[in-house]
């Protein structure tokens, strides 16, 4: 276990007919425990997976890791995000010519660049994962930071999942900004040839 764990889940949309995530009134999942499906190679049997389902009724305050390249964000969250660092980009320059000194754009879109390869690469086991994972807590001692949103790496390669953002949140921040609504029971069946996945039943705990 960890000396600082993190609250690790999902920020998808509320309703289907918006496409932008939003960061207050938001719904966030995240599975209760590890399912043995989403670890190491699938054996032909029946998972259950039991998932969280928060609300954010606070604004989530935190750093965003984004590809800044825009004709490769195939989603309205992800182009939203990469049209607001040209905007942050925009206003610093204002804040060089003041006199203000700040990073180059060029060391900024790098660096950038670099973190989200970095979070959204798939790997074969956590300790290949340590870049970001270092990352994250050194920026989660900001008192003023609640979290860190990424782009899912299964986004990447599922549509269906490319207008979700990940998220790592401090669990104060979890405490005084989510709201605990219930979980989604799923059965997981993998049978050797293809996954089915059953239409999830929601519970109040």
């Amino acid at each position: 276990m960890p000396d600082n764990p993190l609250f690790y889940g999902v920020l998808v949309n509320r309703d289907n007919e918006e496409e932008i995530p939003r960061l207050t009134n938001s719904i966030i999942l995240s599975l209760f425990e590890a399912c043995p499906f989403f670890r190491g190679p699938m054996i032909d049997e029946e998972y259950r997976a039991v998932v969280g389902c928060w609300e954010s009724y606070k604004p989530l305050d935190g750093l965003t890791i984004i590809n800044p390249d825009l004709r490769e964000n195939r989603s309205g969250i992800n182009r939203q995000v990469a049209n607001g660092l040209s905007n942050f980009l925009a206003e610093i320059e204002e804040l060089r010519r003041a006199g203000a000194d700040f990073y180059s754009d060029d060391e900024i879109i790098n660096f950038q660049r670099y973190m989200h390869h970095k979070f959204t690469d798939n790997v074969n086991a956590d300790r290949e994962y340590w870049i970001p994972a270092k990352f994250t807590f050194d920026v989660l001692v900001q008192p003023i930071i609640d979290g860190i949103f990424y782009e899912s790496s299964q986004g990447r390669v599922d549509d269906r999942l490319k207008d979700c953002i990940s998220v790592a949140l401090k669990p104060q921040s979890v405490d005084t900004k989510l709201h605990f609504l219930g979980v989604y029971d799923v059965l997981i069946k993998n049978d050797g040839e293809k996954v089915t996945i059953s239409a999830p039943i929601f519970r109040n705990l």
